[in-house]
This record gives structure tokens, sequence and C-alpha cells, in this order.
């Protein structure tokens, strides 16, 4: 049903591992469980990525380490095995709030999109992902965040194939 892809930041930063593990876990949570790919990143990612048994794909990255969008958006396309693709933000939580989304939008609409505003949250430390855990992590969540990120994209396969600009 859905394949969900990121990037994530490298793992020395303490506060950074914690909040991408509570992320890429939750995501796992989802029912039916989704594909997952992580794209680009350094061999701490790749690390992460095998201890949670995650396929890593290799990307153009810039001279930064950033990893290039338009490589991210073609590659998924020729590895995705679900129709749905969900490009989010490597420190988003995600609820089964998403699965329901998509529900909705593929039963009512012929072409979509789905964009997320996030809520801020206080977790500072591992999630145990144990039955209501979804209640008390939505319990600390401070406010939404101004639109002006994007860390949720949830669509069709091929939605934006066409419109990829080149790899620079």
């Amino acid at each position: 049903m859905l394949t969900i892809y990121s990037t994530l930041k490298n793992f020395t930063n303490e506060h950074t591992r914690i909040v991408q593990t509570n992320a890429v876990k939750s995501w796992l949570k989802l029912e039916p469980i989704p594909e997952v790919f992580i794209m680009g990143g350094d061999e701490s990612v790749k690390s992460f990525c095998e201890e949670l048994n995650i396929t890593h794909v290799d990307v153009k990255q810039s001279e930064y380490g950033v990893p290039y969008l338009n490589d991210m958006m073609y590659k998924i396309e020729n590895l995705a095995s679900n129709d749905f693709l969900l490009l989010v933000s490597g420190d988003i939580i995600l609820f089964q709030e998403t699965i329901a989304a998509l529900n909705i939008a593929k039963n009512r609409l012929a072409n979509f999109c789905l964009c997320s505003i996030k809520q801020e949250s206080s977790v500072d430390s591992l999630i145990e992902f144990k039955a209501g855990w979804e209640i008390e992590i939505k319990k600390s969540a401070i406010h939404y965040s101004l639109p002006t990120s994007g860390d949720f994209f949830l669509y069709p396969k091929k939605y934006f194939l066409n419109s990829i600009p080149g790899i620079p």
C-alpha cells in the first residue's frame, strides 16, 4: 500500500539519534507495515538501516552531503513496490492517521498530493512502542508549527514523474 522514503542526518549527535530513531520506528508501527527506504547519508545512517532491516539507497549528493531530491524521486519510482509514496522528513513521527488519510484520499480522489503541518513535541527519549504509545506522544504536543517547511508529501506513484527536473 505505502512506501515511505526519507533522508537522515548522521547519528553523531545524541538528540538527533533519538529523534530519528523514534521517527523511523513509528513508521514501522503503521498498519499495514510500509516499505521504507532511507536515501543517502554517511556510514552511521547505513548502519542504522542495517540495524532496523531498512533498505538504504545511495543517491547523488551535494558537496555538503545533502541528497538531491530529484535523484531520490527518480529512484523511488523504480524501487517502490507500492502504489503510494510518502516523502517525509526523518524526524517526523507518524501515527495511524497517516494510513487513514491515505485511504480517504485514494477512495475519493483520482489524483492527489497530501501535505501536512507538523506538531512540535518535547519527546527527548526513546519511545517505548507499547499499547497506547500514540496517545502518550500526542499529550506532549506543544503546538502546530508554521507552514514554512515541507515535511510530508503523500502521493500516488508517478504523480511527479514527468515534472522532476534533471539531475544537476
